[in-house]
């Protein structure tokens, strides 16, 4: 082997060391092919011990291999006894093999060298940070290669820390993935998910005109609404968690008074999916609102639009939450037209302090009146909020102060 790492096999490398987070099935095969190509070996593999089995996970071959030499097979597994990766990896043989037939460590293994054409072999065990051996990395030739060196080991143990740690992190992230789908199965059964419901205030009468519908879980509480919601996303199961609490928000609907209206938040992935349209049947909406929220991007406004039509039609209100908070949420105004518009709270948050906040409220109170819209304030958690509001003409406010989400008994 030469005295320094060629060019590709550095910058592969670099680049991998970087890319933990990446899918693991596209980051171990390019580190495998890496080192293989390096060290010009015949082939390389990635294995796992399993159950006193080492089962190989990755395997790279040099093309043109001679055809009607076995080769290893990725699932295949074999004792743990008549493979090199053991003896590695609990020290009774180096990991530097120029040639394997003449090394006393491998004796007993001489099936496992002729059935695989070992000549020269070099492994490395794969640890992960608790110092469990998760399996090893290997390369090897179908000839002796008296040319290997320390330094090739050296490298081949720098590279193996990088694969043990694609290895940890895809294990971590895979216990993250079964944990959440436990989590959310739990939401999704029994008494997993209930529903508060928040009161939409007439700041002229102080009587409710409508109530929030607003999702509260029992499984691991200490997580926040939205950031169940999130993690549902990342198991593709977030449209199913959001129509489970619109059927649990409805499923109270009768106990709302006759004069008021229940909004439900649903995402415009939630309403593209058709999901809504099962729950809701065919009736009249008359008292239903639907809030856009921001849990999933609008890619397609004209889909969305569709969508939206058919609930509009049958009398639902649509509401566009989190206005001023950011860009997207004036897009949403401007091109869905909703009935309600709602001021984020970051905006009502000290609005008797600052003339700031009670500028850009004045404009969109202005734009909401002069294009047939109602804006509601949401957030109002103190009396000072809640007359400066009314100063400014808002007539439609909700918050803590004017009533805290709970139970529909309560």
């Amino acid at each position: 082997m030469g005295s320094t790492v060629p060019n590709d096999f550095a910058d592969v490398f670099a680049r991998n060391l970087g890319e933990v987070g990446e899918r693991l099935e596209e980051t171990l095969p390019r580190m495998l092919r890496s080192i293989r190509r390096h060290l010009q070996m015949d082939v390389a593999f990635i294995a796992e011990f399993v159950h006193g089995q080492r089962v190989f996970r990755r395997v790279d071959v040099e093309r043109g291999v001679n055809p009607t030499i076995p080769l290893p097979q990725v699932g295949k597994g074999h004792a743990l006894e008549t493979t090199y990766c053991q003896r590695i990896a609990d020290g009774r043989c180096p990991e530097l093999i120029p040639d394997a037939a003449e090394e006393p460590a491998l004796a007993g293994l001489e099936k496992t060298t002729a059935e695989l054409h070992i000549g020269a072999y070099i492994g490395v065990p794969l640890r992960l940070s608790d110092g469990h051996v998760y399996g090893t990395m290997c390369c090897y030739n179908f000839v002796p290669d008296h040319s290997l060196s320390k330094r090739d080991l050296g490298i081949m143990r720098v590279l193996a820390e990088a694969v043990s740690d694609v290895i940890e992190h895809d294990i971590q992230s895979r216990r993250r993935q079964r944990r959440l789908r436990n989590d959310v199965a739990a939401a999704l059964q029994g008494e997993g998910m209930t529903m508060v419901y928040q009161p939409i205030v007439d700041l002229n009468t102080t009587a409710p005109v409508g109530f929030e519908a607003l999702s509260r879980f029992s499984v691991r509480s200490e997580m926040d609404t939205e950031g169940w919601f999130e993690n549902a996303a990342r198991i593709g199961r977030d449209v199913e968690l959001e129509l489970h609490a619109v059927q649990r928000a409805l499923a109270q609907f009768t106990a709302l008074p006759d004069d008021s209206y229940l909004a439900v938040n649903v995402s415009a992935d939630c309403l593209i999916s058709g999901g809504l349209n099962r729950i809701l049947g065919n009736g009249g909406l008359d008292r239903l609102v639907l809030e856009i929220t921001e849990r999933s991007p609008i890619r397609h406004y004209d889909e969305l639009s569709e969508a939206l039509d058919d609930f509009r039609r049958r009398g639902a209100r649509l509401a566009v939450d989190d206005a001023g908070a950011g860009y997207a949420s004036f897009r949403h105004i401007l091109v869905l037209q909703p009935d309600l518009i709602k001021l984020d709270k970051s905006l009502v948050r000290d609005i008797d302090k600052d003339p700031s906040r009670r500028e850009l409220a004045s404009a969109l109170i202005q734009f909401a009146d002069k294009t047939g819209s109602q804006l509601i304030a949401e957030g109002v958690e103190t009396e000072q909020e809640l007359t400066a509001l009314r100063r400014m003409g808002v007539h439609l406010a909700q918050g803590y102060f004017l009533g805290s989400p709970r139970p529909m008994a309560a």
